[in-house]
C-alpha cells in the first residue's frame, strides 16, 4: 500500500480525532514494535514495525472481523510517513467535501478534515493553501440558526448552533498541533545575522546627524526589519514569526538595535540605545532602559483603568440606542478613498452612487471601489429621530445586534485600554501616511 493511499482511507476513517495517530503521521518516533505487545492494545490504523526491521514500516488495516498488517512500500526509514507540507492528489469524491480534483498538502488535508469536515460535513467546500478562519467564520456568521429539533430535517444550507459548537472545540484543540508545523526556532533564529548588523552600521553612520528625529530612526528601523524578515523567509523557523512584532520588536531588541527608550514625563528625554540586548547593555543608556520598563508597568497598572473607565462611560451613553428601521433615506455621507490594506475596515459599510442608491460593501464587490472616491453613509448623518439610527447608516455588524450599539461604541475605549496594556511590551518605532481629510471625518 503506498503512503498516500493509507493516509486517505485512514482520513476517511476519521483517525485525525486521534492526537496519537496525527503525531506519528506527521513526525519523525519510535513507532510500536508489534511483536511486543498485546494485540487488543493495537487500533485500526496504527503505524507499527515489526521486530528486527527497523527499515520498514506497517499499518493495521482492519479486514471484516480481523486485521491486516500492510506495508507501507514508499516510506522512508528517517524521516515523518508524511511531510506535512508534502504535495498529493485527491479526487473528486476522495473526501466529502472535495467536489473537483485537487493537487494538495497533507497538512491541508488534515485541517480540512478537522475544522471543516468534522462540525460541517460536506458544507464547506475543500480549502487549498492558507486557510482563513475570518473566510470560514464571515460564512458562518450569515447562515448560523438554532440547533433544531431531532426529529426536524436539517438543511445543507444552514449552519446549526451544535455544528458551530463543534467548530469551536475543533479549532481549540488545533493548537495542540502546532510543533508538528511551526518549529519554534532554528541556528538561524538563536543569532544576529551579520548582513542585518553590518547594514545598521552603515545606516546609523550615513544618518548620524539625523539619529534624534523619530522620523530617520523609524526610517532605518523598517529598513533593517524588512532586510532581516527578508533573510529568515526560508528558513524551517521562519512561520513561527507570523506577527510583524516578531521583527519590528522582538528580533530587533535582542539582534538589530534596541531603539529609543523613553519613560516617564517629556517624551523629547527619549534616548536612542543603538546597541542590541545580544550585544550587552549600554550602561550609559540603562537609566532610559529601566525608566521605560517601570513606565511600561505602571500604565498596565494603573492607566489601564482609565480605558475601563471609558469604556463604562460608553455602556451608560449609549444603552438605550437601537438600531430601529432599515433605511431612514439619507443620501448623505463622507467620500473616502479605499486602500487594499485598508479594505477590511470597511466591509458592512453602506456606499451612495451618484443616484442615491445605496449598496453595501461585501468581500465580492469591495474590489470595485478600491481607489477611488466613494460616498459612504455613516451614523454621524442618520435622519432616524435621535437617539436611533438605521441599518443603512451603521455597519452591517452592527445592525445584526439592533439593541447592541452600546457594546459597538465601547471599543473605543477598550482601544485606550489596549494601549496602555500593550505599553508593558516592548514597542516599535513606525511612521505612517496621514491623510488629513480622513483624520477629520
Amino acid at each position: 500500500m503506498l503512503i498516500r493511499d493509507y493516509y486517505l482511507k485512514a482520513l476517511q476513517n476519521d483517525m485525525y480525532k486521534k492526537k496519537v495517530w496525527v503525531i506519528e503521521i506527521f513526525s519523525k518516533c519510535d513507532f510500536t514494535i508489534f511483536e511486543e505487545v498485546e494485540e487488543h492494545t493495537l487500533y485500526d490504523y496504527q503505524l507499527v514495525k515489526r521486530k528486527n526491521d527497523n527499515k520498514h514500516l506497517y499499518a493495521i488495516i482492519p479486514n471484516g472481523e480481523s486485521r491486516d498488517i500492510i506495508l507501507l512500500e514508499d516510506y522512508k526509514e528517517g524521516e515523518p510517513v508524511c511531510a506535512i507540507l508534502g504535495r498529493f492528489d485527491l479526487k473528486a469524491g476522495d473526501l466529502v467535501n472535495i467536489t473537483k480534483d485537487v493537487t494538495t498538502t497533507f497538512g491541508n488535508a488534515f485541517i480540512n478534515c478537522y475544522i471543516l469536515i468534522y462540525p460541517f460535513g460536506n458544507k464547506f467546500e475543500f480549502m487549498t493553501g492558507e486557510v482563513k478562519t475570518g473566510k470560514i467564520e464571515d460564512r458562518i456568521a450569515k447562515i448560523l440558526t438554532d440547533t433544531p429539533a431531532a426529529t426536524e430535517l436539517r438543511s445543507d444550507k444552514l449552519i446549526y448552533v451544535d455544528e458551530y459548537l463543534r467548530y469551536g472545540e475543533a479549532m481549540q484543540s488545533l493548537e495542540g498541533f502546532s510543533m508538528l508545523c511551526v518549529q519554534a526556532a532554528s541556528p538561524a533564529t538563536m543569532v544576529a545575522n551579520p548582513l542585518v548588523k553590518k547594514r545598521r552600521d552603515e545606516l546609523f553612520e550615513e544618518y548620524k546627524d539625523q539619529l534624534d528625529d523619530p522620523a530617520i530612526l523609524a526610517k532605518i528601523q523598517m529598513e533593517l526589519s524588512a532586510l532581516d524578515k527578508e533573510l529568515l523567509k526560508d528558513d524551517i523557523a521562519s512561520n513561527f514569526y507570523m506577527k510583524s512584532k516578531s521583527f519590528d520588536t522582538i528580533r530587533m531588541k535582542r539582534f538589530t538595535t534596541y531603539g529609543r527608550e523613553g519613560g516617564f514625563g517629556d517624551v523629547n528625554s527619549a534616548r536612542l540605545v543603538k546597541n542590541s540586548l545580544d550585544e550587552g547593555w549600554d550602561i550609559q543608556a540603562l537609566p532610559n532602559m529601566a525608566d521605560a520598563a517601570r513606565s511600561g508597568s505602571y500604565a498596565r497598572g494603573k492607566e489601564t483603568a482609565l480605558g475601563g473607565e471609558t469604556v463604562k462611560d460608553f455602556y451608560r451613553i449609549f444603552q438605550n440606542v437601537k438600531v430601529v428601521e432599515e433605511d431612514c433615506g439619507s443620501k448623505l455621507g463622507f467620500t473616502r478613498v479605499i486602500t487594499a490594506e485598508e479594505k477590511n475596515r470597511y466591509i458592512g459599510i453602506s456606499v451612495i452612487d451618484n443616484v442615491g442608491k445605496t449598496t453595501r460593501l461585501t468581500n465580492e464587490n469591495i474590489d470595485e471601489y478600491l481607489g477611488k472616491p466613494i460616498k459612504t453613509r455613516s451614523p454621524m448623518l442618520c435622519k432616524t429621530k435621535a437617539p436611533n439610527y438605521c441599518k443603512a447608516c451603521v455597519s452591517e455588524a452592527m445592525a445584526l445586534r439592533p439593541d447592541a450599539v452600546h457594546i459597538v461604541t465601547s471599543d473605543v475605549g477598550s482601544a485606550f485600554m489596549y494601549q496602555r496594556m500593550k505599553a508593558m511590551h516592548g514597542k516599535s518605532l513606525r511612521t505612517l501616511p496621514y491623510v488629513y481629510t480622513e483624520a477629520i471625518s
